[in-house]
């Protein structure tokens, strides 16, 4: 396995020439085929949870777009409708939720890239092209999470990491997270953006050389993650916990410190 963030080509260009290519795709189809090919190459496929933060972030920065919802029932007949047709079975009360067998559809979500913007140097850099845009308000999910002090996870492909100092090089060395920096300089109050070295001393002195990182995410918005037939676990927030990362339904990382049992 090759070590580092040194893949010949970043997962965002990958998405781009993805798109270019076929036009249109959607999110899990991308994510199983770039993983393919990363294990082919040799270089740590990530996860799907992983690909999804790319997603969002590209949709963020307006390089792509959503551009057609694909309704699926529950014996997986699929029919394509426009957004204008999807939006008028919302109004006629049609419940869409993507991955819940609960609900009488689900969704599969299509991306295009935006007229005009496969050249756009954004693509280079994500992470660094989204510090220009101004930071949200915590999203509904992160508040929800907040409140009832504790959130939800199922495992699929995750390393089973919990180390703070081990997840966050995980995720921006293997995974090229660089963007938990920029939230790490907002969720510190740090003057600038950190390195990870900096960072991790920082959060080891605050949280302790054992503290536990790891993302959660609703009871809702984790059924996105499970494999057929598991069952999400729960984990308990400390009231000093950090919330780092805030990525809406796709979940938010969080760091505390591990309590000693009496």
């Amino acid at each position: 396995m090759t070590g580092g963030f040194k893949r010949d080509i970043s997962t965002s260009l990958w998405i781009r020439d993805r798109l270019i290519r076929v036009g249109k795709d959607y999110p899990q189809q991308m994510s199983t085929i770039f993983r393919m090919q990363m294990r082919a190459k040799g270089y740590h496929p990530g996860s799907y949870q992983t690909f999804r933060i790319f997603i969002r972030a590209l949709v963020r920065l307006g390089l792509i777009e959503l551009v057609e919802e694909e309704i699926i029932d529950p014996q997986d007949f699929a029919v394509s409708h426009t957004k204008a047709e999807v939006e008028k079975l919302r109004s006629e009360g049609a419940r869409l939720k993507q991955g819940n067998p609960e609900f009488l559809h689900s969704t599969r979500n299509y991306y295009s890239i935006v007229a005009d913007k496969e050249e756009d140097p954004a693509w280079d850099n994500i992470w660094n092209a989204i510090k220009g845009i101004p930071s949200r308000k915590l999203s509904p999910a992160a508040l929800e999470i907040l409140a009832s002090r504790g959130g939800y996870r199922c495992q699929g492909e995750i390393l089973p990491v919990r180390k703070a100092s081990e997840v966050l090089r995980f995720e921006i060395d293997e995974l090229g997270n660089d963007h938990i920096l920029t939230d790490l300089q907002s969720a510190l109050e740090l003057s600038r953006e950190p390195t990870v070295d900096e960072a991790i001393t920082i959060l080891e002195k605050r949280f302790g050389s054992d503290a536990i990182a790891m993302w959660l995410a609703t009871q809702t918005g984790v059924k996105r993650y499970c494999q057929e037939g598991e069952i999400p676990e729960y984990y308990k927030i400390p009231k000093d916990a950090l919330l780092v990362s805030d990525l809406g339904d796709e979940g938010q990382l969080f760091i505390w410190k591990v309590r000693k049992e009496a």
